[in-house]
């Protein structure tokens, strides 16, 4: 839907293949007026590039979960449940049906998040971390997945070390 609308714009944005996402000007059909996204809910370029920089510090799953939602726009819910299945590495897409409705989501990203979702895979398979789920941790010698809200509060921390108090995954979310 528009999620996966809106990403497949900002991986063409990204390749410099059309210069803007036209979804932020798409007026709803419920209102009279445009759909605005508030600049301060967002990340300018080279706070982008600041945020890509400041997730090195961070641990691989951080990363992944950082890079994920801003290439995606993906909900943090949604990125958080994520199985190995449902992601083709190959074609940089996630297949999956959970969006609260229930319906198919199809999310594209790009190949740097196919190399970090990749590495990310190598350590777990090091580590001994099998699981469905590609955000888990071993608990008790099994994997178990991580809350969405210990994935949010590594977006809130990166933010902190970046300087933007603030930061959720909402605003990678928003951030075009």
């Amino acid at each position: 839907k528009k999620a996966s609308v809106n990403s497949f714009l900002n991986y063409l944005r990204k390749r410099h293949m059309i210069d803007e996402n036209p979804m932020y000007r798409i007026v709803k059909p419920s209102s009279k007026y445009e759909v605005a996204i508030n600049p301060e809910f967002t990340l300018s370029r080279s706070e982008i590039e600041v945020f890509k920089s400041t997730l090195e510090d961070f641990s691989m799953q951080a990363k992944a979960f950082g890079l994920l939602s801003l290439s995606t726009g993906g909900r943090a819910k949604l990125i958080a449940a994520l199985k190995w299945s449902e992601i083709d590495l190959k074609n940089r897409i996630i297949r999956t049906r959970q969006d609260f409705s229930g319906r198919p989501v199809k999310l594209y990203f790009s190949e740097e998040v196919a190399d970090v979702i990749q590495d990310l895979k190598l350590i777990r398979a090091s580590e001994g971390i099998g699981g469905t789920y590609v955000f888990c941790t071993k608990v008790r010698g099994k994997a178990k997945r991580i809350g969405v809200s210990t994935l949010r509060g590594y977006i809130a921390e990166v933010g902190r070390t970046m300087g933007k108090k603030g930061l959720s995954s909402n605003m990678l979310r928003n951030t075009n």
